[in-house]
């Protein structure tokens, strides 16, 4: 993808066969809106082995705030994001690529795991 904005105006699947991250994807480097469509979050399902990673700021949309991370794969956010409701892991591996990757919301576990991606992170936030 392009370095444009990107705006996610609903949820949306990145599944690949099997347990290969031969086929890693990288959402471009735009700033993501979390766009105008209805409803206050996004699912973002990834399944299989790849990696799905949203490399840019992520910002509230004008009803939606959050994200949910569902499926048995893996999601990394890596930008400095500005959403403010927060992020449900249901499932799979969510990576966190720094100190502001989560918003300035809670992080929900309800299953699957975190990943920093270094060794050292500063959250003044509670993280359930």
């Amino acid at each position: 993808m392009n370095a444009g904005q990107q705006i996610w105006n609903g949820d949306f699947s990145f599944s690949v066969a099997g347990s290969t991250n031969a086929k890693d994807l990288t959402l471009g480097g735009g700033n993501i809106n979390l766009g105008t469509a209805a409803g206050t979050s996004r699912t973002i399902t990834t399944n299989g082995g790849a990696l799905l990673t949203a490399p840019s700021v992520i910002s509230n949309g004008t009803t939606a705030n959050s994200l949910i991370k569902a499926g048995n794969g893996f999601l990394r956010l890596n930008g400095n994001n500005t959403f403010t409701g927060g992020v449900t892991l249901n499932a799979g591996v969510l990576h966190i690529g720094g100190n502001n990757a989560l918003g300035t919301g809670t992080l929900s576990i309800n299953a699957g795991g975190i990943l920093p991606r270094v060794a050292s992170r500063t959250r003044s936030r509670r993280w359930w």
